[in-house]
This record gives structure tokens, C-alpha cells and sequence, in this order.
């Protein structure tokens, strides 16, 4: 496994100075971000380039990559970023229970017009941007691994188009959720259930957040990891779902 060494990485606490870096070494093999999510050392053609490493220290405690964050239906994700007409998401993801449930997302109420979400049901989903919140007549069946995409040119599952919006115009205050709805600044119900392998964050195609998941050693506790702002997102636990 190739150990990352960060000099200075800005988390929610505070700047971590780890004296003495070396060097890492060069992989074999540089492999380059097309599109799909990363899972050994790469540079992303993305603007700025970003090494994504396997490991990070982090006031003195060792976080290594995992191949998943477990959402557990009680539980969500504040991406901090709130969303406008020219955000796009890109989630990769494999859920538990097909019923009703939000993936990600945020709005004022379910008629406002500054929508950014996705919901899926029995045979049917809801791609939510700006004042369209209808559904679609598509499965995203429990137990597979899927990604959705989300922006102003419209809503994709596992890469193929499933529906389409009209050129609009809206800028949100309340942040992204992963993992539920945040509506008004409190989690909705229908809290999502199952696994979480990345999120990615664009406006106005600039990255803004790319979250990977990172097991902490000492706990187990697994975590988002931020390579845009360098930063930890645990997931809020709710205590009545």
C-alpha cells in the first residue's frame, strides 16, 4: 500500500505540521482520472490536479483508504456546500431497501423551486433540480452498485439518461446531504440505507468536493474525506428516523 505524507492538512479542528516527510515514492503506475472513481494513487485531470493517496495522518492518527462508508438508515452526510442551477453531483452507491428513500439532497419544502435531490422507490425515482421534483418511471434495484449524476443537463442512473430539465435558474442556502433530504435545515424522513463508495462535487464544472471513505485505526469508525478541502465528515447520527 502507498502511504501519503501531507504536510499541513486542514481539518475541522485545526492544521496538523508532520515534521520529517518524506518522500513518496513514484507508483509504478500513474493511472488518470476519465470519469470513474479512483482507488489507488492517481492524479485527477480535474482543475487543480489532486494526488489521491491510501493513507493520511492526521493529528497523530492513521486513516486508511476503504472501499466504503455503511449508511445505516439512521444516519447522513452535511457536504457543507449548498447547491445552485450550475452544481452537479456524481454519487456511487449500493442501497439496501428499494423503498422510498432520498439518496442526497436539499430544498426548502416539496413545491419550492430550489430542489437538488434524488429519491428512489418501488419502480420509480424522483430527480429533483430547481422547481422539477417529478418522478420517473426507473428501477434502481437494492443490492447493486449504482452512480447517479445530477445537474442542470439532467439526471443519469449507471450513466444513461433518465430525465431531462429545462434551463433554470436557483441558488440554495441549505447545504447537501448525503444519505437524506435536507429540507428547511433538518434531515427528512425516508433516510437512505446501504453504502457509500464517493461523492463528487462540481460548480460551474470546477471540483469542489471530492469524498472518499477512510477508516480510522484506532476505532474502526470510517469516514468522507474531502481532497478539495482537506477535510473529515462524519456522519450525524438521528435518533428518531
Amino acid at each position: 500500500m502507498l502511504i501519503g505524507y501531507i504536510d499541513g492538512i486542514k481539518t475541522l479542528s485545526g492544521v496538523l505540521d508532520v515534521p520529517h516527510i518524506p518522500e513518496p515514492p513514484e507508483p509504478e503506475q500513474t493511472d488518470y482520472y476519465y470519469g470513474d472513481f479512483l482507488t489507488n494513487y492517481t492524479v485527477m485531470t480535474d482543475e487543480p490536479q489532486i494526488g489521491v493517496i491510501d493513507a493520511l495522518i492526521i493529528e497523530d492518527k492513521l486513516y486508511t483508504r476503504a472501499d466504503k462508508i455503511r449508511l445505516n438508515g439512521n444516519q447522513y452526510i452535511d457536504t457543507g456546500y449548498a447547491p445552485t442551477n450550475h452544481t452537479k453531483i456524481k454519487v456511487d452507491f449500493t442501497h439496501s431497501i428499494s423503498e422510498n428513500k432520498f439518496l442526497f439532497g436539499s430544498r426548502t419544502n416539496g413545491s419550492s423551486s430550489d430542489a437538488f435531490g434524488f429519491l428512489y422507490n418501488s419502480g420509480v425515482t424522483y430527480a429533483m433540480f430547481g422547481s422539477s421534483q417529478s418522478s420517473v418511471a426507473t428501477r434502481v434495484t437494492a443490492d447493486e452498485r449504482h452512480t447517479v449524476t445530477l445537474s442542470q443537463e439532467g439526471c443519469m442512473l449507471d450513466n444513461i439518461p433518465i430525465k431531462s430539465f429545462s434551463e433554470m435558474s436557483f441558488t440554495s442556502a441549505l447545504p447537501i446531504y448525503i444519505g437524506g433530504m435536507n429540507q428547511n435545515g433538518s434531515i427528512s424522513n425516508r433516510i437512505f440505507e446501504g453504502e457509500i463508495y464517493g461523492v463528487r462535487l462540481y460548480e460551474n464544472n470546477r471540483l469542489v468536493r471530492y469524498m472518499l471513505p477512510f477508516t480510522e485505526h484506532s476505532s474502526g469508525a470510517v469516514y468522507l474525506y474531502d481532497f478539495i478541502g482537506h477535510t473529515l465528515y462524519d456522519p450525524a447520527v438521528v435518533s428518531s428516523p
